[in-house]
């Protein structure tokens, strides 16, 4: 029986390693997923380059939930497709194998001067970007001192494995191992969690190469079931995905069974090439090459197996933006320039509002077939501001810094004030059709309500281009170009000879839209 004051080490060793991996990877989160978000900014996800974007991913962020995560929303959402998504996948997993490498090496000695750097940078230097650096290199301290303290008990006499447990490595005990990992990192929803503890246990001996390496092999598969579960709240294109991720991940493990169980021997061999520490990490990263060679090659069979799978409906499902699991899973500069490229989705509706509005208001009878897409586009805007909405809040549920928390803001104000444009473009052709209707529309009034509706539109893209990164016009001119257009409104209304009250409301459906752009100006400019 081992001894209460025994247990104690290992608790607070095991809490203290579970911690440092937690709190390191949330770290590389917040200083590389701005760094990613600026070049997603700058660049699009496209097909020969997604598999970089997700190499780099995968590799400054070290979770693959995380990044995968957010890579379905971009699916989901109608921005990235299918076989973009796929390539993006592929090298996230790839990239994300960098994690086991970090337990290669013997810094526990240099654990100390880590959190003392960490620390001083972290709680007495206010640049921002040296508070990340610094919050990295606590984590990586807190590492190394919480797997120096599991290795020290694990290593002892204290904790004694049965060998039948930990140093067969025959068919069913390698395939209890895989289901092991698949279930553990499922309910711990993180791979590199479960395999910082395993490679605790590898490394004092305790648990057989073979075996680490089969619960290796299950680690990645956990936490995509868990995402692919997730999914069906979404689209079908986001639920094709995650099921690809599954598939991915598995494509390996028949094989690693094969291996395992009839050629593990060869493992002593690349021991003895590259010595004990780097077996493991050396064997999941030949997983996930694998994975990815063999994907590449049959891609077009696995597509074929997933559409089979998840079938096209008769019914289009809207495309929509939704947080996948817990807002503590979002990667907040990532979910940003997520929240960035709906923005820019709610934006190019309420462009084609303006094309339609500019086509139907140029003839005095209106085609129905216009007026019912201008009412569809004002439904589109609602519903996205909606999610945009929830997604946003959602985001805000986490631990941000000021800027992230400003522009989240921002974001979240921005779709509320193309909700309201749309809103009141749709009130302003509403307006129009009931007075042909009702009272009819002479030649000249329809002119200066053209007229109006052009400035209007003018004002609304000078707005408009402020919301990238940078306010590019003067606020002043814009004030001004703004209290220009409520004058000319205000102008037009009250000397009209036109005295029909819905004549009137066109122009104030106007005037408001002005408003909101102006609003929609002043919200980027406080970001």
């Amino acid at each position: 029986m081992i001894p209460i004051e025994r247990i104690w080490p290992l608790l607070g060793g095991v809490a203290l390693f579970i911690f440092s991996i937690n709190f390191l990877v949330l770290s590389m989160q917040s200083l590389f997923g701005e760094v990613l978000r600026g070049l997603n900014a700058k660049t699009v996800i496209r097909s020969r380059n997604s598999f970089l974007m997700g190499l780099l991913s995968g590799a400054s962020v070290l979770s693959v939930y995380s990044c995968t995560n957010m890579i379905l929303g971009l699916v989901n959402s109608g921005i990235v497709k299918f076989s973009i998504s796929a390539l993006f996948i592929m090298g996230v997993n790839l990239g994300a194998s960098i994690f086991p490498w970090l337990f290669t090496f013997d810094l526990s000695h240099w654990s100390y001067l880590f959190l003392f750097i960490g620390a001083v940078g972290h709680f007495f230097i206010r640049v921002l970007a040296v508070k990340l650096f610094s919050r990295v290199v606590l984590g990586v301290g807190f590492l190394y001192l919480g797997l120096d303290l599991c290795i020290n008990f694990f290593n002892s006499d204290t904790l004694r494995i049965p060998t039948s447990l930990v140093e067969g490595h025959e068919f069913l005990s390698l395939l209890i191992a895989i289901i092991l990992g698949v279930l553990v990192s499922y309910f711990l929803n993180s791979t590199v969690l479960l395999i910082g503890l395993f490679m605790a246990f590898f490394y004092t001996h305790n648990i057989s190469v073979e075996l680490s390496c089969a619960v290796l092999a299950g680690a990645s598969l956990g936490p995509c079931i868990k995402l692919y579960l997730n999914s069906k709240k979404g689209n079908i294109e986001g639920q094709r995905s995650a099921l690809f991720n599954i598939i991915l991940n598995s494509l390996s493990i028949p094989s690693s069974l094969i291996y395992l169980t009839f050629f593990s021997s060869s493992l002593a061999l690349v021991q003895s090439y590259i010595g004990l520490n780097f077996v493991l990490p050396f064997f999941y990263t030949v997983l996930n090459a694998f994975n990815i060679i063999v994907s590449l090659v049959f891609f077009k069979f696995i597509r074929e197996i997933v559409f089979k799978m998840i079938p096209t409906p008769e019914i289009k499902i809207p495309q929509r933006l939704i947080a996948f699991g817990r807002s503590d899973e979002l990667i907040p500069a990532t979910a940003l320039w997520q929240g960035h490229k709906e923005m820019y989705k709610l934006k190019s509706i309420v462009d084609r509002m303006f094309d339609q509005i500019a086509i139907y208001i140029s003839d005095t009878e209106g085609s129905p077939r216009q007026l019912a897409k201008i009412k569809k586009y004002e439904d589109i805007t609602d519903r996205i501001s909606k999610e945009m909405e929830v997604f946003i809040r959602s985001l805000m549920e986490n631990t941000l810094n000021s800027s992230q928390a400003k522009e989240s803001l921002s974001i979240l104000f921005v779709a509320k004030e193309f909700e309201a444009i749309a809103d009141y473009l749709n009130n302003f052709v509403t307006n129009k059709t009931k007075i042909v209707i009702e009272e009819g529309l002479e030649e000249v009034h329809l002119e200066r309500i053209v007229d109006l509706l052009s400035k209007v539109r003018s004002f609304y893209e000078i707005c408009c281009e402020n919301l990238g990164a940078g306010v590019k016009s003067d606020p002043l001119e814009i004030r001004d170009i703004s209290n220009e257009l409520k004058e000319e409104c205000e102008n037009l209304r009250h000397g009209n000879e036109n005295p029909s009250l819905l004549y009137s409301d066109m122009i104030i459906s106007l005037r408001k839209v002005r408003s909101h752009c102006y609003g929609l100006y002043l919200a980027r400019l406080s970001q």
